[in-house]
């Protein structure tokens, strides 16, 4: 999927969504005064959602939402890339460039709208014969992976910005399932002395 987003303006929502697990507004909030690539952070404070058809931003969904995420070094290299492609841009565009600051934007400036967002990535997937999915899964891939890699439940639901760890718990119960399931192979691990 992201391979063959690549060029398309979606293909920055899709590497945003899959690294670092974000819900489609915060995807399209994220400005560049957001990203340290010094200290190597991303700030998620705002959204911005489309509510018939007129775009609104506004803060992050709850207090947890807000929150201060290490960037992946494949993603901080990805988007130093994609920020001196928007600078060559901003030069060639001159006056003709919308110098909103959206990570997430056009060759022109313009921000990707966020219904753009959902309707391009379902023709991608279509159009590339790959499963149906809605772009929300990204987060919950995201997640499921991360949880497949022994993440600490809590420190998942700080990296999702859900408000409490039952949230992240009840959503991937099937996860922590298999998870549990490793524990007892380990506690078989720990009594195959006997």
């Amino acid at each position: 999927m992201i391979e063959v987003s690549k060029g398309e303006p979606i293909n920055i929502a899709i590497m945003l969504a899959s690294g670092l697990g974000l819900r489609r507004g915060e995807v399209c909030g994220l400005k560049w005064t957001h990203i340290d690539f010094k200290t190597g952070i991303v700030k998620i404070e705002n959204t911005r959602t489309a509510n018939q058809g007129v775009e609104v931003e506004k803060e992050a969904k709850t207090e947890k939402s807000n929150r201060i995420l290490p960037m992946p070094s494949y993603l901080k290299v990805y988007l130093q890339e994609l920020q001196k492609h928007q600078q060559k841009m901003k030069l060639i565009c001159g006056q003709g460039y919308e110098n909103n600051g959206y990570v997430c934007s056009w060759d022109d400036g313009r921000p990707v709208r966020p219904d753009y967002i959902s309707q391009r990535f379902k023709d991608v997937l279509d159009s590339n014969n790959l499963p149906s999915i809605r772009f929300h899964n990204l987060r919950h891939t995201n997640a499921t992976l991360l949880l497949e890699k022994n993440v600490n439940i809590k420190w998942l639901s700080d990296w999702l910005g859900h408000s409490t760890i039952n949230t992240t718990a009840d959503i991937y119960a099937h996860v922590t399932h298999k998870i549990k399931g490793e524990v007892a192979n380990k506690m078989d691990e720990v009594f195959s002395i006997y």
